[in-house]
């Protein structure tokens, strides 16, 4: 996570996600601008925040971490998205792992700050009581996709979620030797997972090339999803 020195930049966002009718202008001198890269891990499950992080430019991957030791895959978020809203409210370590899909951009706001000057704000609390809700919805929602739906369709909203264009051609950013990982995230397991890859294969709806997968063909995948969205 880098930090930027471009108060521009940050009057820019704040102002495009309208985030100045929250925040007074006389504390903006004390938010911090940081840009990060692709999959570059913005905080960790058991990691102490001191800082609300808004990601007001670019794509987020949450996952958490079950009692087993496995890793399950929660939402995709993107702009904008707020981090550590539940840590700030009940003052505890992260229990999630955000990682950036993209490039991103990213607003930190002390919690000292806001415990200061926010904390009885209505404004700000309702704001804050909003992606609450949301995040409620969406693991409610996420925990009925991995009881009630088949990895054939989990995985074709993962791809979806994942796709990146180069050269003319969708490409899932997935290396072969991390299929273990994905796996994991989906809830199944890695023989599973790779048979579904194989059929898709088959069905020329992706392609296997130089440790990548290639989707061919969107609209079949879109299909596949039935409509599910890790959002």
């Amino acid at each position: 996570m880098k930090k930027m020195n471009d108060k521009g930049l940050l009057l820019e966002m704040l102002h495009k996600h309208n985030l100045l009718k929250i925040f007074d202008k006389r504390h903006i001198e004390m938010f911090n601008l940081y840009s990060l890269e692709k999959g570059e891990v913005v905080c960790a499950v058991g990691d102490q925040l001191e800082e609300l992080l808004l990601v007001v430019d670019g794509r987020v991957k949450i996952s958490t971490l079950l009692q087993n030791g496995k890793t399950l895959l929660l939402r995709f978020n993107n702009a904008l998205s707020i981090i550590g809203e539940l840590e700030f409210v009940t003052k505890r370590n992260v229990r999630n792992t955000v990682e950036c899909v993209d490039e991103c951009l990213v607003i930190g706001i002390r919690f000292n700050l806001l415990y200061e000057h926010y904390y009885s704000n209505p404004t700000f609390l309702q704001y804050i009581v909003q992606h609450l809700a949301d995040r409620l919805y969406s693991s409610t929602n996420t925990s009925s996709l991995n009881l009630l739906t088949r990895v054939e369709n989990r995985f074709s909203s993962y791809l979806l979620s994942m796709l990146t264009c180069e050269n003319g051609t969708f490409a899932e950013e997935i290396k072969t030797s991390n299929l273990v990982e994905t796996a994991e995230l989906l809830g199944t397991s890695y023989r599973h997972l790779n048979r579904v890859i194989n059929e898709l294969a088959e069905r020329e709806i992706i392609e296997r090339r130089d440790g990548l997968i290639l989707v061919k063909n969107v609209e079949k995948l879109e299909e596949l999803a039935d409509g599910i969205k890790y959002e």
